[in-house]
């Protein structure tokens, strides 16, 4: 029976069945999910290209005060005294060149890439609802076919005001994919792995970014980039017919049929053929067992409950700002670029492919070596001196150089912020979109919507290039102080309730090797059910 499969609590003979015991029958990454999750890669891709147009499409290239007379002292700075400006030959075009958005007009600049900012926080607010409701696979599609045609659209803008409000709704619905896209990869995979799955996802992004840099080198014009970054994700919309819904999502609503005929293409576990009637079996005590656990489960969590108890309320107010700062200096380096001597290009590409060896270090060692708490400590101190070094360099060698190993680490970071807030919140308030987590993408956002601006400062007179450098050091560094007042994660036990939360006893200590031994036989004693309720 497929009672036989369901897990089993030591502190009840009843058996509880959860979808992940349908992967006892089928593939926990075979073919057909490989196929699906390297297509969720190709939608990655394709967002992160999106970011790339905030640098070739909407950025200022470099540019020189073209008065005779003229005293600045430096190249891609305004000055008092400067009425034109010039821009180096061989660069590509933008907005900013078409509608001279410099020096006083440069906010203008700015709040075109802050409108799409401001599309992603609404698009953060309900993409989670949308896909609950109408389903991963129509809300995922309905996303990238949306971004894709506005985007086009918005490559024929004639006006600043226009172009904002597309870069708006663009900015939503790439949300809207975003949250669920991931949720979709996630669904498709095995137990085993899962969790990794979630963390390769960065390494898209990365390659994303990167492609855009190949695709601005090509097509120097920003309305013929924005046409050639917007078609493939219409042509994507033409795999609608061939491609499943997710089966958990299809159980959960009670679509018992279409869920079993998925599951079935995922293939056997092993040589044997699927035995079609237990898996049947098990997915109506799956949903069955769904059903009593919503009877059982009358209470339902809000953002409030993020801040209704102490140490709730502390760590949603380090890890907001967190969340913050890191979007702020993320994406402020994409914006930041443009500043440095050299190629454009390569530099763009240089900053995003250094990431890769990193991200991967920092995932083997959140997981394996040091702790959450630790490693969030000292990256972040990390990405404060390297930020503040670019400042104090003498050479704009030395400058560039720090500010690409600043974007890698914050590149990493920006990943472990959001693992490490999983194992911060409760079960109850971590797992809802709309709460922890949730709450965590659209707080990341409003730090999207100030990076512009604080980019702008680069060109204005009095300030310079060094100015938006400091206010990334200087934010990221109070986030280094105030992660000290986060509890260690590695080897406890997570919470399940709020209550527990708050009755839980935290460890503030910075491990080192010794310490993370003496933990792990700690977590040992306790015993494997212990261990398990450690892991997201």
């Amino acid at each position: 029976m497929a009672d036989e499969n369901c897990a089993e609590p030591l502190t009840t003979q009843k058996r509880h069945c959860h979808y992940d015991d349908v992967f006892k029958h089928i593939r926990s990454f075979g073919r057909v999910q490989i196929l699906l999750y390297l297509s969720m890669s190709f939608l990655v891709t394709l967002m992160a290209m999106q970011y790339g147009l905030l640098v070739f499409a909407m950025g200022p290239p470099r540019f020189y005060c073209a008065d005779v007379n003229s005293t600045c002292p430096e190249d891609n700075v305004c000055c008092a005294n400067c009425t034109t400006y010039a821009y180096e030959e061989g660069q590509f075009t933008s907005t900013v060149t078409e509608w001279d958005l410099l020096c006083d007009r440069a906010y203008l600049a700015a709040t075109i890439q802050s409108c799409y900012f401001a599309g992603m926080f609404f698009g953060a607010i309900t993409g989670g609802w949308l896909s609950d409701n109408f389903g991963r696979k129509p809300t995922m599609f309905i996303g990238v076919g949306v971004m894709a045609l506005v985007s086009l659209g918005s490559s024929f803008s004639d006006a600043i005001s226009l172009l904002s409000l597309l870069r708006f709704v663009i900015g939503f619905f790439q949300m809207v994919l975003n949250v669920t896209y991931f949720v979709y990869a996630i669904e498709i995979l095995g137990p085993k792995y899962r969790t990794l799955g979630g963390q390769l996802c960065s390494l898209f992004w990365l390659f994303g970014y990167s492609t855009t840099a190949v695709f601005a080198f090509f097509i120097r014009d920003w309305r013929m980039l924005i046409v050639a970054v917007s078609i493939p994700g219409l042509l994507f919309v033409l795999l609608w017919k061939i491609f499943p819904a997710s089966p958990r999502w299809l159980i959960a609503h009670n679509r018992l049929d279409e869920a079993h005929s998925i599951l079935l293409k995922f293939g056997s576990r092993d040589s044997k053929p699927i035995d079609e009637q237990a898996l049947r079996e098990l997915i109506e005590d799956v949903r069955r067992d769904q059903l009593e656990r919503h009877k059982m489960d009358d209470k339902r969590y809000t953002m409030m409950d993020l801040v209704r108890t102490p140490k709730l309320r502390k760590r949603s107010f380090i890890l907001f700002y967190t969340w913050v700062v890191c979007a702020i200096v993320h994406f402020g380096f994409f914006l930041y670029v443009t500043s440095l001597t050299g190629n454009l290009y390569s530099n763009y590409v240089i900053m995003n492919v250094i990431t890769f060896p990193k991200a991967l270090g920092f995932i083997y060692v959140m997981n394996k070596v040091l702790s959450k708490s630790s490693v969030i400590s000292v990256r972040v101190t990390g990405e404060s001196s390297v930020t503040t070094e670019s400042v104090l360099g003498k050479s704009s060698v030395t400058t560039e150089i720090f500010a690409m190993l600043g974007k890698s680490f914050m590149s990493a970071q920006f990943l472990n912020a959001f693992l490490y807030g999983t194992e911060l919140f409760p079960t109850v308030v971590r797992l809802v979109t709309s709460n922890a987590i949730g709450c965590g993408t659209m707080t990341s956002r409003l730090g999207g919507m100030l990076t512009p601006y604080i980019a702008m400062l680069g060109q204005l007179p009095n300030y310079g290039v060094y100015v938006p450098a400091t206010i990334f050091g200087v934010l990221t560094l109070v986030g280094a102080i105030m992660s000290l007042w986060l509890p260690e994660t590695l080897f406890a036990k997570l919470s399940q309730t709020v209550e527990e939360a708050e009755a839980a006893k935290e460890d503030f200590s910075i491990i080192c090797w010794g310490h993370h031994k003496r933990r792990k036989r700690e977590a040992e004693d306790l015993g494997d059910d212990y261990i398990k309720d450690t892991e997201i």
